[in-house]
């Protein structure tokens, strides 16, 4: 074909394996996480609307985006730089002081998956979370 395709949608690594299996037909192993783009890819069915990562470099930094903007969150002092991907790709214009409102549902929402990837880890009961939370991680399969 004709070079690559974008998709605007937030998706994560998590989702490359079981797309590139989807794409040359080979069936998902039990147990593996993600989803296939491939639907998104042909713009179908419900993309994922929200990503959580962690980097280690610069001290450490974990990020969540969602509906087209990225926080990264210092893992040191908690500093927050908020950022609208979809038309500042290379992230150069830190929007966190102009729109601290959004900045503030995005932290929600990282601190929101820290309690549940805490809980997981150590097997224990986790917190009851909002709806809105548990659907936005059922709708991307972290959640059943």
């Amino acid at each position: 074909g004709e070079g690559g395709s974008t998709v605007p949608q937030v998706v994560e690594t998590i989702d490359v394996m079981p797309t590139l299996l989807d794409l040359v037909g080979a069936p998902l192993p039990p147990g593996i996480q993600g989803e296939s783009l491939v639907p998104l890819m042909r713009g179908e069915g419900r993309p994922p609307y929200i990503a959580f990562g962690e980097s280690y470099f610069n001290g450490g930094r974990k990020y969540v985006a969602m509906g087209g903007y990225r926080l990264l969150l210092d893992t040191e002092t908690g500093a927050a730089e908020l950022y609208a991907f979809e038309i500042d790709p290379l992230e150069q214009i830190d929007r966190s002081a102009d729109e601290p409102d959004r900045v503030e549902v995005l932290r929600r929402r990282q601190e929101d998956w820290e309690k549940v990837v805490s809980g997981a880890a150590l097997g224990q009961e986790q917190a009851p979370m909002d709806e809105e939370t548990l659907e936005q991680l059922r709708s991307l399969g972290y959640v059943q």
